[in-house]
């Protein structure tokens, strides 16, 4: 699988999306993984803010996933703030045909080089103008150059040659170096693998033969179709190449040499959504395999504990069986021990040592037990009886050494029985650790989504009619002058503070969508905070709407002129449906009429004003549908942010029911 882009894939996307979002601002950074940066940007020129994605050593593109946000901001993005928020990007532009991309931004009078490393060991630096490194998102200490605050940025050594600019003597001798024709592309002319195999494919070469052998007029070949694929790459479309269903790389081009191999082809109207949805979705496998690994870990301290307890347990098991047998043992030879214990009780023999051994033996000759050892410090015997090997303390009678033994294997067999509920236990977390992975993996993998640009606002989709309403005056301006069109319809609550509601109705509307948006202006607006049970709404066509206040006086932000009749919906009722909606593998939150969200979600709630804060309303929340959907849907409902949630409520509120649709 593609593992970072190539420089046909950079060259490709800079052509396309490079001045798209030249003179954009950045509002804000963020730093989610160690080598992801984040730029939140604001177009004046686009109906969208774009976020562009930077991951230091694999790719650079803009992105309409939504990444889970840093809990904590990073000291990096912390000074990445400080610097670059409000500075507008100047261009975009690839370096001396290498894999890195540079970013001149401007503040003020100030200007600032991103530096996006897409070769392995590669980082993303903010220079100065005088190219001295500000910040890194790591140190590097390499043999042709240093990556370090404070030193001066360095590309790193050129390998290969630009081709495009290369003459077939050039390209010859660049690749005349190797014994095959497609080393000599990848390492001589430094072209991407996948690049090289479809030269070959294209220009009819076997990739196998020797440079040596090929006429000069192949060099030339070789150039002319690496132009054409070049080309090909530059009418910005992107293709995403699938090896039974799954995708296996990302490509500018219809890589024919791919094709006829079986492989087939997902294709997308421009490079930029064709990598989002590549990077995206690898780095989803990525965060899942990622989580796993840490659970496996886990897993694997368990599993060692689980052996070392069973290896425990077996050996207390042939412990508590040799004591037994040495307590009957000595019970079946209760007299003649007796005998050779009160041998040994005599102190006038035990101070003879090992003379002693010898004495107290001949009190049992010819009995089938031998003496071999005696310990006068501690008072034992070692006795062999039967061919067994048995100690006795010579303090004690034959009686109480046999009872002494049974009560030492009772103790282990005590200990037994506990190791044996401490393996259970370990059976059960492992088995609730293998659940536990199987949900995680769920769970990381619907935190990365795909979001379309309406869903930063407050939005319902009814009858194909999208609906649109602003969380704030910004968002209210915003959605008028970016969005509203003639005869679309604009639409708000009738009471001072309310959000702008928009119907891209395009001259029809049906009653159901004017509904819908009804509900969104009145739910959202300052009625909510007061408690109010219900409210007037009106609308009007977009071509009655004007930012354009009479003579004299002044419109502040997210007020409008409205001329011309008004139409009324009275009295909205401020209740609301929260839901969830499953999209692929992942949720999304939606909100309207208890009719049109318990038809598309898998679980919903009803909300009315009331007293619980948003935030905690939304724990509450997200806590109740974990306890009742079912357990294979806990990984996604797990996986929705509580802010998310909080967003989409629209003041302090209580909860009407709760229903699971599945």
């Amino acid at each position: 699988m593609k593992k970072s882009m190539s420089i046909v894939d950079i060259y490709a996307w800079v052509k396309a999306s490079g001045s798209l979002i030249e003179k954009c601002y950045i509002n804000n950074i963020y730093h989610p993984y160690e080598n992801v940066i984040l730029l939140k940007l604001y177009c004046k020129h686009l109906s969208y803010n774009p976020m562009l994605l930077m991951e230091a050593g694999k790719r650079i593109h803009l992105t309409k996933y939504s990444i889970p946000k840093e809990h904590k901001i990073s000291p990096l993005c912390s000074a990445l703030r400080k610097l670059l928020r409000r500075s507008i990007i100047e261009k975009l532009e690839i370096l001396d045909w290498e894999r890195i991309v540079k970013i001149t931004v401007t503040l003020s009078k100030q200007k600032y080089f991103i530096y996006v490393e897409l070769l392995p060991r590669g980082v993303i630096v903010l220079a100065d103008e005088n190219n001295k490194i500000l910040h890194t998102t790591r140190t590097l200490e390499l043999k042709d150059r240093v990556i370090r605050r404070g030193r001066e940025y360095k590309l790193p050594p050129t390998l290969g040659i630009n081709v495009l600019e290369a003459s077939p003597e050039e390209v010859k001798n660049a690749v005349s170096k190797y014994k095959k024709i497609i080393q000599g592309l990848v390492r001589g002319l430094g072209l991407p693998g996948e690049v090289a195999e479809e030269i070959c494919f294209r220009a009819g070469i076997d990739k196998n033969i020797s440079p040596k052998q090929l006429p000069m007029g192949f060099f030339s070949k070789i150039i002319n179709t690496v132009k054409d694929v070049i080309q090909e790459s530059e009418k910005n479309i992107g293709y995403v190449v699938l090896e039974e269903e799954k995708a296996v790389t990302v490509l500018p081009f219809e890589p024919k040499h791919l094709l006829v191999k079986g492989f087939t082809l997902k294709t997308f109207d421009n490079f930029n959504e064709a990598l989002d949805f590549f990077f995206s979705e690898k780095l989803r496998e990525e965060k899942a395999i990622e989580a796993i690994r840490l659970k496996e870990k886990e897993l694997r301290k368990i599993e060692h504990a689980l052996e070392e307890a069973k290896k425990l347990r077996e050996e207390y098991r042939s412990k508590a069986m040799e004591l037994r047998q040495a307590g009957e043992l000595i019970l079946k030879n209760r007299e003649l021990l007796d005998r050779v214990i009160e041998c040994f009780r005599s102190r006038e023999i035990r101070r003879k040592g090992e003379e002693a051994v010898k004495i107290c033996s001949e009190k049992v000759k010819q009995t089938g037990i031998r003496i071999l050892s005696f310990n006068r410090k501690n008072g034992t015997i070692i006795l062999q009886i039967n061919g067994k090997e048995v100690s006795v303390d010579f303090r004690k009678n034959a009686y109480e050494n046999a009872s002494s033994k049974f009560e030492k294997a009772r103790e282990l067999e005590r200990k037994i029985s506990r190791i044996n509920e401490k393996i259970k236990e370990l059976h059960r977390k492992i088995e609730e650790l293998k659940y536990e992975t199987k949900l995680l993996e769920a769970e990381e993998k619907a935190k990365i989504r795909r979001k379309e640009w309406y869903e930063k606002y407050h939005w319902v989709v009814e009858e194909n009619y999208l609906i649109i309403g602003g969380r704030n005056a910004d968002q209210n301006e915003s959605i008028v002058k970016k969005y509203m069109e003639s005869n679309d319809i604009f639409m708000h609550a009738e009471i001072h503070g309310a959000p702008v509601v928009v119907i891209k109705a395009k001259g029809t509307v049906s009653d159901k969508a004017l509904r819908e948006a009804a509900i969104i202006a009145a739910a959202y607006s300052k009625a909510w905070k007061e408690g109010l049970g219900a409210i007037d709404v009106y609308w009007v066509w977009g071509r009655q709407v004007s930012k354009k206040p009479p003579s004299g006086e002044y419109l502040p932000k997210g007020a409008f002129m409205i001329y011309g009749k008004r139409n009324y919906i009275r009295n909205i009722p401020l209740t609301l449906a929260l839901g969830l909606e499953k999209v692929n593998s992942w949720l999304r939150i939606i909100v309207g009429s208890e009719e049109h969200v318990k038809n598309k979600s898998i679980a919903y709630v009803t909300l009315a004003p009331g007293h619980i804060s948003p935030h905690s309303l939304a724990k509450i929340i997200k806590e109740e549908l974990i306890k009742k959907v079912p357990e294979k849907l806990k990984p996604l409902i797990k996986s929705i942010s509580v802010e998310e949630l909080a967003l989409r409520i629209p003041g302090p509120s209580v909860i009407g029911k709760i229903v699971i649709n599945i």
